[in-house]
């Protein structure tokens, strides 16, 4: 993983429960036409809950506003 991807990743993940009952999330950042994107240059995103067995339980779709 190049140090890019570590300062400015395209997913981002969390460990520990979640509000609507998950053991995890993953937020993954997309460009105008939603491919995977930095998150300093993304303009939407995804973000899923999931349960212990990895299964997608919740999803919230946002839009942002672009750092760089």
């Amino acid at each position: 993983m190049a140090a890019d991807d570590v300062d400015d990743p395209t997913e981002s993940w969390a460990f520990g429960p979640t509000p609507n009952g998950g053991t995890k999330s993953v937020v993954y950042y997309r460009d105008a036409q939603g491919n995977p994107a930095p998150k300093s240059k993304a303009v939407a995103g995804e973000g899923h809950e999931l349960d212990a067995a990895g299964n997608s339980i919740a999803r919230v779709y946002f839009t942002l506003t672009p750092r760089g």
